[in-house]
């Protein structure tokens, strides 16, 4: 009985160019059960994106349509550096692209286009985690996403929000812009995974505060309300600014948390307001009831 060997050379379209495998099938023409007349892969057409595989199924037919059983095939992919696939027709993405990956027995051929998608996010990283502002201010974020091995990814789509954008919001490029004293927390997302980071955001640093009025005469049992302005570095007033009030004779005059100057006993007092490091005063006098 002589042996024949034939080789079948498989061309086909990718996209607008051409690609070439040769297909080495090595054996008779002639199954265990009778001529090839065909082979079909399926699914004709599949995705796996780069490290994950997916299995393809090659099926021998008889010049009449008959399958046949028994038949070795032989598995070979048109770009390993693509996708590469075993003798079992397990195929493994490598790199983003197109490739066809051929099974042939007894002298034909069938083919499978495989598209090989990049590795999907798996996680993604936002820094700084915590960052503060001093109003008016502004913090650049930057994000950055993994697949599943930690390996980083580029050319992905980060989406950028708050949950508190009356208190600090964030542009489509991570940088987030201060509002009002507060927190927020600000979120990177992409293919559905997500990264955070808590922004702090404070009132601008006090460089003066003026009470009014800054003298006041009153009678012993009388009271009055004093108000402290205070203004950052640019002379812009610091709205909602903490401020905290005091007395040096408080057996003259006190004062509540609130500026509500109280005239106790005959004699002089200076209220002062504080805010951060800057402060300001009033001179109270206090004259007894006649």
């Amino acid at each position: 009985m002589t042996r024949l060997f034939r080789t079948a050379r498989v061309r086909w379209s990718l996209g607008l160019s051409w690609t070439a495998i040769a297909l080495a099938a090595c054996g008779s023409s002639t199954a265990p059960n009778g001529p090839v007349g065909s082979v079909t892969v399926t699914p004709a057409t599949d995705s796996v994106a780069v490290g994950s595989t997916v299995t393809l199924q090659a099926t021998v037919m008889a010049p009449g349509g008959q399958v046949l059983s028994g038949q070795h095939v032989f598995w070979n992919t048109g770009n390993a550096s693509v996708a590469t696939v075993t003798d079992a027709g397990v195929v493994t993405g490598v790199a983003p692209g197109t490739v066809q990956i051929a099974a042939s027995a007894g002298g034909s051929s069938g083919v499978a286009t495989i598209t090989v998608l990049p590795p999907p996010v798996a996680s993604v990283s936002v820094t700084p985690p915590l960052d503060t502002i001093v109003l008016p201010g502004t913090a650049q974020l930057t994000a950055a996403v993994f697949d599943a091995q930690h390996n980083p990814l580029t050319g992905r789509t980060i989406t950028w929000s708050s949950n508190m954008p009356n208190a600090a919001n964030v542009d489509a490029n991570g940088l987030v812009t201060g509002v009002a004293p507060g927190s927020a927390t600000i979120t990177a997302s992409s293919e559905g995974q997500s990264g955070t980071a808590t922004i702090v955001v404070q009132p601008p640093a006090a460089a003066s505060v003026a009470v009014s009025p800054g003298a006041t005469t009153l009678t012993v049992g009388d009271s009055t309300t004093l108000t402290a302005t205070v203004k950052d570095g640019s002379g812009n007033v610091i709205s909602g600014a903490p401020v905290t009030w005091s007395s040096d004779n408080t057996a003259a005059a006190t004062v509540s948390t609130s500026g509500v100057v109280t005239a106790v006993g005959a004699g002089s007092a200076t209220i002062t307001a504080k805010s951060g490091n800057a402060s300001g005063t009033a001179a109270i006098l206090v004259l007894p009831v006649i």
